[in-house]
């Protein structure tokens, strides 16, 4: 139970930083008055304009993605899962933000990607629940854990493209709640590489809720 409670309020407390922190400074070169990012690293972000789309047994779902995975991206990921940065989560749900009202997508409720439990109690929290949660107070939209990962999944690292989307057979179940039966989902990821995490988070949720499901990460990888 004290390690229950002791989890319970990390985690508490890495939602708390992200959404009530606040620091000017630039989170990459350190100028201050920059709200979190100075235009000079901002320009370094290279933005994707067009949605892509994955397709997994007949399912096609639309992708959209803020920016590439490199250089200033690369840099806050990294800061965020394993600097404990959440300022760096912060941002990122105002880039999402910004990226959604792009899209025009109105969701009833955001979700996100779930991790390996023994991974969220070895981190301390998921980050794209706190991506997701951070950018569900910007928009005010509820967010909800909607997955979970199923016992004995394995992680995909070193794991080729087809072996990526086997490997994901399987990976996740659905939480269910009736009240979000027929409502438009959005399901936050952090990094898309093959597309084979999000797009199997994807299918569970279709396959559970019946309804629209909309994808959107922080970043893609160039393969």
């Amino acid at each position: 139970m004290g390690k229950r409670i002791a989890y319970l309020i990390n985690a508490l407390s890495s939602i708390a930083d992200l959404i009530y922190y606040r620091d000017d400074s630039c989170l990459i070169c350190g100028r201050e008055d920059s709200n979190l990012l100075c235009r000079s690293c901002s320009e370094k972000i290279k933005k994707i304009d067009e949605p892509g789309e994955i397709s997994l047994d007949k399912e096609i779902f639309k992708v959209y993605s803020y920016a590439y995975y490199g250089n200033v991206i690369r840099e806050l990921m990294l800061r965020l899962k394993y600097k404990k940065d959440f300022q760096a989560a912060q941002l990122f749900s105002m880039f999402l933000y910004e990226k959604l009202k792009e899209t025009g997508i109105k969701p009833d409720v955001i979700t996100f990607i779930p991790i390996r439990e023994e991974n969220r109690k070895k981190r301390g929290y998921n980050q794209c629940e706190l991506i997701g949660k951070g950018l569900s107070k910007l928009a005010g939209i509820k967010a909800a854990e909607l997955l979970a990962v199923n016992e004995g999944a394995k992680d995909q690292i070193g794991l080729s493209s087809l072996e990526r989307f086997k490997n994901m057979e399987g990976k996740f179940r659905c939480i269910y709640y009736p009240k979000y039966k027929d409502k438009n989902i959005l399901l936050i990821d952090d990094v898309i590489t093959t597309g084979a995490t999000v797009c199997q988070g994807a299918k569970v949720l279709k396959k559970c809720y019946g309804v629209n499901i909309y994808i959107l990460t922080v970043a893609k990888s160039r393969l």
